[in-house]
């Protein structure tokens, strides 16, 4: 059996799990807290797209499409991950 397919990843409010234009191989589920999905718009902003909680994924897409992140991931509040 593989060992060490599942991690945890514990983040504090604020902190980015991944940015826009990064490249993506792995995806997320939220175990407890919120992550925003974030993009900046053409003055530089973040404008929050949307929000995953508890039991949601997200970051899956970069698997289909094999693309740069098209948007930034962010802990709104102290989060752990299932990566």
């Amino acid at each position: 059996m593989a060992q060490g397919v599942l991690d945890r990843l514990t983040l504090q409010s604020g902190d980015f799990v991944f940015k826009e234009g990064e490249e993506g191989n792995q995806a997320y589920v939220v175990q407890d807290g919120t992550i925003e999905i974030v993009r900046k718009n053409s003055d530089g902003e973040d404008i929050v797209l949307g929000t995953v909680e508890k039991g949601g994924i997200f970051g899956e897409m970069a698997l289909i499409d094999d693309q740069p992140r098209m948007a930034a991931a962010r802990a709104r509040a102290g989060s752990t991950l299932i990566v």
